[in-house]
């Protein structure tokens, strides 16, 4: 899967933060046939204890259409990874400047995420 790959050698904590955001932002666009509950595609994403709620959530997630065990299992595995690289870039705390930067998130919910 390419984009848990890219997560996994992201350099930074914002480049996996930018990457997890552009993850969500392209299941929004499916989102009613996704199968992902609808906090778990909610933006911004705040933290490394945002990712694990939302990972939680879909853990949670026990009535999942057959349809959508691709999506769900593919998301599970992007936020897994994500948390793992932040915990490897910098273990166990949010540094000081990711709680300044603007967080990556869209104007309107259906709007691509811009670059």
């Amino acid at each position: 899967m390419m984009i848990v790959d890219a997560v996994s050698s992201a350099p930074t904590r914002h480049s996996v933060y930018f990457l997890v955001t552009a993850y969500i932002e392209s299941l929004r666009h499916f989102e009613r046939t996704c199968g992902v509950p609808p906090m778990v595609l909610h933006l911004p994403v705040h933290s490394t204890a945002d990712l694990a709620e939302r990972l939680e959530a879909l853990h949670c997630n026990t009535e999942v259409a057959l349809e959508a065990v691709v999506a769900v299992s593919e998301l599970a595995a992007v936020l897994i990874s994500a948390l793992r690289r932040l915990d490897t870039l910098e273990p166990g705390i949010e540094s000081h400047a990711d709680a300044s930067r603007p967080h990556a998130r869209s104007d309107s919910r259906r709007c691509a995420l811009s670059v």
